[in-house]
């Protein structure tokens, strides 16, 4: 993962960055601020506008969007029945997800980008184990049972992780993520930023 150059127009400015920080500054960057600026890389023979590499743009999205309030509407209450009208219904209970965890899960808000081809959601992370975690909001059901690319960052923004994971379904609710790659020493970090963010919130 090559570093990435900036050059800010707005200040006359140039710094060498990573790709992790370069990932969430076009997430966090308004509008104004993106049009300043170009980038760089070894390989290119000149600037480019930050607005004409896609592969830095995928990440300028908007947030999940929030689902609208669910409302109960009541329904009237069924008469009753007559004893002629009584029948005998076979009532089939289809199984649920069964859930076997292995490790315990964290409930940390870590901000995350899924990645799809060429679809990009933002979201935040609702918990963290060590097989995968939960988002706040939903995905799309097209994601199914489909391999993507998680990018998390880091408590300050200042940096991040890159993880495959696969959406699972779990009790019918499409925000839990598995991981599918063991990545040892990218969970070690992620460990280390939930161990701190907990310390924090116990002092």
């Amino acid at each position: 993962m090559s570093d990435w150059f900036i050059h800010n127009t707005a200040n006359n400015q140039q710094s060498q960055i990573s790709e992790p920080e370069i990932q969430n500054f076009v997430c966090e960057s308004s509008s104004e601020q993106i049009k300043q600026i170009f980038v760089w890389q070894t390989g290119w023979t000149d600037w480019k506008s930050i607005l004409q590499v896609p592969e830095l743009m995928k990440f300028r999205i908007p947030k999940t969007p929030q689902p609208p309030p669910f409302v109960i509407r009541p329904t009237p209450a069924p008469g009753p029945i007559a004893a002629s009208e009584s029948t005998q219904v076979d009532v089939k209970i289809e199984p649920r997800f069964v859930e076997r965890r292995k490790s315990k899960r964290h409930e940390i808000k870590l901000r995350v980008i899924i990645i799809y081809k060429d679809v990009a959601f933002r979201t935040f992370s609702k918990d963290f184990s060590g097989e995968g975690f939960l988002l706040e909001h939903a995905v799309p059901a097209s994601l199914l049972e489909q391999t993507v690319e998680c990018f998390i960052s880091s408590p300050d923004l200042k940096t991040g992780l890159k993880f495959k994971a696969k959406l699972v379904q779990d009790q019918e609710d499409l925000r839990r993520f598995l991981f599918t790659q063991e990545n040892t020493k990218e969970k070690q970090i992620l460990s280390s930023w939930i161990l701190s963010l907990k310390k924090k919130s116990a002092a």
